[in-house]
């Protein structure tokens, strides 16, 4: 069935159809334009594939049952104003678009984008960012795959193989980092929340560090100062620092060291308080 750049003033009700072409297409809706929207719930397709590329649709009232695998939908360019009485959150509508974004091994990143915008919309502002999350993420794995070389028995090819690989190695651990730390960009506090690891780490081992006694003054005062140059030169004091630093020591008195302060200033790279250089 071909409804190829129809228009339609109402409604397009596929609810209970059944379409199969087993040499192709079983649907084409390329180009189709419906005000009112596509009801498409109850729809069988037996065999062949739904092309709904560059469609436009004013609501899509769906379920996920009614759209085949993946490898036999189409959605590059579809697009929808709203989605009606369906499902809407983000992890089944994932499903849904990746059935249809990949087409003959090409990844088509336009539905992600088209269904992020109709979330957003929508008020569910998390989902959409889950969306465009993914999309990132399947922007960098098709990259990846793309630029792979594969071994036909040539060495130079070998060559260009292994160097493609341990260059992929490096952009999936980049791509890894992104995502785990801003979501692409998406989810920018998951870098707050990194920021506050990386905080308690360098103030425990400040902290740590300063009561085992590896701290040295670095201030010019200091290291001229007669405490700290008697200190320094007592033979028969192997850590002078342990000794500055300790409990009713010379140091206590200069510049208080303080594990957080400490901290603040070695993560965050803005913020200057003293520690690092004291």
């Amino acid at each position: 069935m071909s409804l190829s750049g129809a228009e339609i003033g109402g409604q397009l009700d596929c609810e209970g159809g059944r379409f199969e072409n087993a040499k192709g297409i079983a649907l084409n809706m390329q180009r189709l334009k419906v005000t009112g929207g596509v009801i498409w719930r109850g729809v069988t397709v037996a065999s062949g594939a739904v092309d709904f590329t560059a469609a436009h649709v004013g609501d899509l009232v769906d379920d996920l049952s009614s759209w085949p695998e993946r490898g036999r939908v189409i959605l590059d360019g579809f697009s929808y104003d709203r989605i009606t009485g369906a499902f809407t959150d983000a992890r089944h509508r994932l499903e849904w678009l990746a059935r249809g974004t990949v087409w003959k091994g090409e990844f088509f990143p336009q539905p992600y984008v088209q269904l992020a915008r109709v979330l957003r919309e929508m008020g569910h502002e998390a989902g959409a960012r889950d969306v465009l999350t993914e999309q990132g993420r399947l922007i960098r794995f098709h990259a990846r795959k793309r630029a792979r070389v594969v071994p036909n028995g040539d060495i130079g090819v070998a060559l260009r193989s292994t160097f493609v690989d341990g260059l992929n190695l490096l952009r999936w651990l980049w791509d890894q980092l992104q995502r785990w730390l801003i979501g692409y960009g998406h989810k920018p506090k998951r870098a707050f929340l990194a920021l506050i690891v990386l905080f308690a780490i360098a103030a425990f081992t400040a902290q740590a560090t300063w009561r085992e006694g590896s701290f040295a003054p670095n201030s010019d005062v200091i290291l001229v100062s007669q405490g700290w140059v008697a200190l320094a030169n007592d033979p028969g004091q192997p850590n002078p620092a342990v000794a500055w630093s300790g409990k009713g020591a010379p140091g206590m008195d200069w510049e208080s060291f303080n594990a957080y302060g400490y901290a603040a200033d070695v993560v965050i790279p803005v913020l200057a308080l003293g520690q690092t250089t004291a």
